[in-house]
């Protein structure tokens, strides 16, 4: 029985190491956020500013960024071009992005950082935001908060998702909580663009959200109809 138990242990400890040792293989091969490696400010991305004109030269640029290595393209049914999209290769771990385009002229940018980034980092890059919006939502299987945090004089938004618990009013936002996209927009056409699909399935009707100033991290109170 001892023996046995000897044995057993050494196997837990076995996998305890190989655990931590892919644990920090993957840490040390993973890169940081696009977000937080663009090499302009905000609006800017990357060398991609909204406002600016010119679809091929965006085309052109999007293919000397780390981790894209493939750009495809969606078009109206008048054939306009609507917007490029990607996905990022490993060891990028943001999932993917689009440039949003009204003819030639770039009307948005949006990383999905699906929570490859939090919002300490976030905040460390863009600083806090000016203002948040909330609004409740349900998936297939959840109920979950969905959090705009907004930066209208620097055209830039962030949305986190926040799962609710039953009989909760209450969620909780942390410096450890994930971003799941960014979107730079035209700071003169912030509002505008929000009332449109650029960056969600179903526009935001920006005239019924009610904008709060950011107070800092902690409870967000929500009310369910």
């Amino acid at each position: 029985m001892k023996k046995f138990m000897m044995t057993l242990g050494g196997i837990i400890l076995i996998i305890i190491l190989l655990v931590g040792s892919l644990a920090l293989l993957r840490k040390s091969y993973s890169r940081p956020s696009v977000i937080l490696t663009s090499n302009c400010d905000a609006p800017c991305w990357n060398g991609i500013t909204p406002g600016q004109i010119g679809s091929w030269d965006v085309h052109e640029s999007l293919y000397e960024i780390e981790g894209i290595s493939e750009v495809g393209g969606e078009y109206s049914r008048d054939e306009k071009l609507e917007r490029y999209t990607w996905y990022f290769n490993r060891p990028i771990e943001d999932s993917g992005g689009s440039v949003w385009f009204d003819g030639e002229r770039v009307m948005a940018i949006e990383i999905l950082s699906i929570n490859s980034l939090d919002l300490e980092d976030l905040f460390e890059k863009l600083g806090e935001p000016e203002t948040y919006a909330k609004v409740l939502s349900k998936g297939e299987q959840r109920e979950y908060l969905d959090v705009l945090l907004l930066y209208p004089s620097k055209g830039c938004l962030a949305e986190v998702l926040l799962d609710t618990k039953p009989g909760s009013d209450a969620v909780q936002i942390k410096p450890g909580t994930g971003v799941f996209r960014v979107a730079y927009l035209e700071p003169e056409k912030f509002y505008e663009l929000m009332n449109t699909k650029v960056f969600f399935d179903v526009p935001v009707n920006i005239d019924t959200l009610r904008l709060e100033p950011w107070t800092g991290y902690g409870e967000i109170k929500f009310e369910r109809e």
